[in-house]
């Protein structure tokens, strides 16, 4: 719940019941689906949590750990 804001980036639930009932009224509102689809893609994007983000930074701690790796050789 940390990463998104309930309601505005990401919808939650806590209860089988409660996802129905979301599931349920979402499907009929789509103006406020898309909003929310769309400020949590936002976010994602801007907190790099989006997959080419998180390559970036994989790929830049590989490279570190080669350049430290061969270093010691």
């Amino acid at each position: 719940q940390d990463l998104y804001k309930e309601d505005s980036e990401a919808v939650m639930f806590s209860s089988r019941e409660e996802l129905i009932e979301k599931c349920n009224w979402y499907l009929k509102n789509d103006d406020k689906r898309i909003e929310i689809a769309n400020a949590g893609r936002a976010r994602c994007i801007s907190s790099g949590y989006d997959v080419v983000s998180r390559m970036k930074q994989w790929v830049g701690d590989i490279e570190t750990w080669l350049h430290k790796t061969y270093e010691d050789q």
